[in-house]
């Protein structure tokens, strides 16, 4: 019996500022989408029990949900979070992307 060969495959690539639908349910959290932005990576989800978004961005890019839950729990990799909640995927997006562009400029300064 010959050994198997493996191929190692390329990294996905991601439009850059473009929301992915990946769904999924981890506790309350359900309609889960994720985006690159400036190197980071967005998860916006929705709270099914207040029916109210927020987000969660990883200075790393990842292609699925354990990949960037382990990003967030890595202390290395810088985080950052919406302390509030808002009605729209499209403000919680939106006000994410501030956060990271705030950041930026902080760490350009």
């Amino acid at each position: 019996m010959q050994p198997s060969t493996y191929q190692e495959l390329t990294s996905e690539t991601w439009l850059e500022d473009e929301l992915n639908y990946f769904g999924g349910q981890n506790g309350p959290f359900c309609k889960n989408y994720m985006a690159h932005y400036r190197g980071w990576t967005i998860l916006v989800s929705l709270d099914s029990i207040d029916k109210d978004w927020s987000s969660i961005a990883v200075n790393t890019l990842v292609y699925n949900h354990p990949q960037f839950m382990e990003a967030y729990g890595n202390d290395s990799i810088p985080a950052t979070i919406l302390s509030e909640w808002l009605s729209t995927k499209e403000e919680a997006y939106a006000a994410i992307k501030l956060k990271i562009e705030y950041s930026s400029e902080q760490e350009v300064q």
